[in-house]
């Protein structure tokens, strides 16, 4: 369960709202509530964030300073500190739809009114589709980032946030010997890259890594080469994004295709699918954004351009 506390606290009125509690249900001149840890766990069908909030009863004993004439505390009558924990369900518009609530201590397990506030709180409501939800889906979409390796060498990218190594693929291609060509392409996060992506998503996931599974037969290569097009057959990706707690697996499908037109390639697709680990909503919400991001369609095309007489002698697919 990523904790999202720092999230939610930065971002929406939750925190004051908890803090607010202690006046109505709390007894005691130094009652106190407060938001304690926010967290969300991921699961394929939906997403579950619970809120676990202290509420403190305690009173303190103050007796006057003679000389001053102020109240100074001298001990305490009593104290006692609760947890109530609001468990939200969130279905596809990434906001909280049921929620139950519950706590050792009985009395806390009716905070309707608290609960009724998460439900319609429009700030959480920004924090939870803008910032959890889709922070998912973007930072899945960072895992694919991989696709930029169409681009240019991360070597001297101006970003400087990916690192991947084709040595794998390379001899593979080359090894003319094997008739199937099976290799990976591992994809990391630099060190500024894990900077970049802790910063973003508020110290909720650390690290991602991906890996581009390569599975084709040499003799079906040929094929990919068209009059008007390259076409590659569907390929499997596998990311691993680590949070600040359990590492979240998100795998997916890729079929790029790039157009071409007099020897020269003109635009490109993506076309992932297939994605998994993830709710499916979420999933459609990523496919969508990847699938439309043009700056990774550019790369494609650029790399292509970069390379048409690599792959295809002549610089076009009918003279191959």
């Amino acid at each position: 369960m990523p904790d999202i506390t720092a999230l939610i606290l930065a971002k929406s009125d939750v925190g004051n709202q908890a803090a607010k509690l202690a006046d109505s249900v709390c007894v005691g001149n130094e009652r106190s509530s407060w938001l304690d840890r926010a967290t969300v766990t991921i699961r394929p069908t939906d997403l579950i964030v619970e809120f676990d909030i202290k509420l403190r009863n305690q009173a303190g004993i103050y007796v006057k300073n003679p000389i001053t004439g102020k109240n100074v505390r001298v001990g305490t009558a009593f104290s006692d500190t609760s947890t109530a924990k609001l468990t939200g369900f969130m279905g596809s518009s990434c906001a909280i739809q049921a929620y139950t609530v519950t706590s050792a201590n009985a009395i806390y397990q009716v905070l309707g009114v608290f609960a009724t506030f998460l439900v319609n709180s429009g700030p959480l409501k920004l924090v939870l589709t803008n910032d959890v939800c889709k922070m998912l889906h973007r930072q899945a979409l960072t895992s694919t980032d991989f696709v930029r390796f169409s681009a240019h060498e991360l070597a001297s990218s101006a970003q400087d946030d990916l690192t991947y190594n084709l040595d794998c693929c390379l001899k593979a291609f080359q090894d003319i010997s094997n008739d199937v060509i099976d290799c990976t392409v591992p994809i990391a996060l630099t060190d500024q890259g894990k900077k970049d992506i802790l910063q973003q998503t508020y110290g909720i996931i650390v690290d991602a890594k991906s890996n581009f599974n390569l599975h084709v037969r040499r003799g079906e290569i040929p094929g990919w080469f068209q009059e008007d097009a390259i076409r590659v057959p569907q390929q499997h990706v596998e990311c691993l994004l680590s949070t600040n707690d359990q590492p979240l697996n998100i795998d997916f499908t890729v079929a790029p295709v790039v157009n071409i037109v007099n020897h020269k390639a003109v635009n490109a697709t993506v076309n992932m699918d297939n994605v998994t680990g993830i709710p499916s909503y979420l999933g459609e919400i990523l496919k969508s954004k990847v699938n439309s991001n043009q700056q990774l369609c550019n790369s494609i095309v650029d790399f292509v351009n970069q390379r048409l007489d690599v792959f295809i002698p002549g610089g076009t697919p009918k003279e191959r």
